[in-house]
This record gives C-alpha cells, sequence and structure tokens, in this order.
C-alpha cells in the first residue's frame, strides 16, 4: 500500500498499486500522457543549463523539484534504461525548458523515474484501472467487447508482447479494454482469460 505522507512514487510502487505488471505501466507511460512520468532535477541542475523560460507568474526556472518527461523520451529509457535528456515539461503540457546545445543534456536514468500521487489519482478516476470488480459487464442489448479484445489479442501475439501466462495476458487486454473500447460493456478479467482459453475456432468445411 502506498504512504499517504508521499507526493511521488516510483514505477515499481505504482505498478503494485494499480495490480498491473511493470510492462503495462511502461505502455501507459509512453503512450499518448495517459500516465505522467517526471524526474527530480536539483536547483543546480536547472540553473547550471541556462534555462530562459518562465513560468505563468514570469519567474524564470531555477529552482529544484519534479519535472515531467515527454511519452517519446520515457520510450527510449525503458529500451535501453537511460536518456540524455535536453527537454524537461513543467505541470502545464505546453509548457517546458530545454536544455541548449552548448551545455550537457541531463542523464535521466529509468530507476529515478516517479509518478506523482496527484497524477496517480487522476489515473485512476479517467480509466478506473484498479475497479473491475465494481463494473457489471454484458448486460442485456449491449454489444460484447469479445471481438475487439481477440483482435487485440492476436495483434499482441503477432508482435510478440503478448504475455504467455494467460492470467496476465487477460489483465493486460483489460486494462487496453478501458482505454480503447468505447460504446460496449467492458468484461472482467476472468471472462477474458475464459476468451484466451477457448480453441481456435476451425474454417468450416466445404459443402458438399
Amino acid at each position: 500500500m502506498l504512504s499517504l505522507n508521499r507526493d511521488h512514487f516510483y514505477l515499481k510502487e505504482v505498478a503494485d498499486k494499480l495490480e498491473i505488471t511493470e510492462f503495462d505501466l511502461q505502455y501507459y507511460v509512453c503512450h499518448h500522457w495517459f500516465l505522467r512520468a517526471c524526474v527530480y532535477l536539483t536547483a543546480n541542475e536547472v540553473r547550471s543549463r541556462d534555462s530562459e523560460l518562465s513560468d505563468l507568474d514570469g519567474k524564470l526556472f531555477g529552482d529544484e523539484g519534479f519535472f515531467y518527461l515527454h511519452p517519446d523520451s520515457c520510450r527510449e529509457i525503458f529500451a535501453s534504461g537511460f536518456i540524455n535528456e535536453r527537454r524537461f515539461y513543467t505541470k502545464f503540457p505546453d509548457e517546458y525548458f530545454t536544455v541548449p546545445d552548448r551545455k550537457s543534456a541531463i542523464l535521466v536514468r529509468e530507476k529515478s523515474l516517479m509518478i506523482s500521487a496527484l497524477d496517480l489519482k487522476i489515473f485512476i478516476a479517467l480509466y478506473e484501472v484498479n475497479s473491475e470488480k465494481k463494473k457489471p459487464s454484458n448486460r442485456g442489448g449491449r454489444p460484447s467487447a469479445k471481438p475487439e479484445v481477440m483482435a487485440e489479442h492476436e495483434f499482441r501475439v503477432k508482435s510478440n508482447v503478448a504475455h504467455k501466462n494467460k492470467s496476465n495476458e487477460a489483465r493486460a487486454l483489460w486494462q487496453w479494454s478501458r482505454i480503447n473500447i468505447k460504446n460496449k460493456d467492458i468484461p472482467d478479467v476472468n471472462t477474458i482469460r475464459g476468451w484466451l482459453s477457448e480453441p481456435r475456432s476451425k474454417p468450416a468445411a466445404n459443402a458438399a
């Protein structure tokens, strides 16, 4: 359980809180600002890079604190373990400072990435990522999401990113469904796991 006295949490803590795999968490961090990752920069790191960006009150950045990373930068960090970053965002997505070329970039390691408690609360509220037991599924009159879910599974299999463990794969597909499927009841994890256990359909035999 995450401490209520902290404002930021490491990625492993967030994955445990959401009851998802670290790979699923990486997906959310790397795509479309679903969940924003940040890093703590000291005042010396900010000031020594000649930041010239002012905040909304006209004050030059120079204080230490947490700054966000672009999803593309996070993707590179997860691939290599680190990045020499030059662009850091404030809490406003269109406000950032860039380290000029004449200055050295700032080294950011994967282990230093964190998620703010506020961003985590917003993410949970928007996507209901850990409230599957509260949501009914397959209510009468609503179309099933099974075709979309299984199509995504086939894509994951062909892309070699599907989990071999059916329970983990079912949870990953459930998370994907919460974000990508609209106007249909989202099945729970156990239902999706049942779909994954069904034998693949065979082509119909030619009529005599």
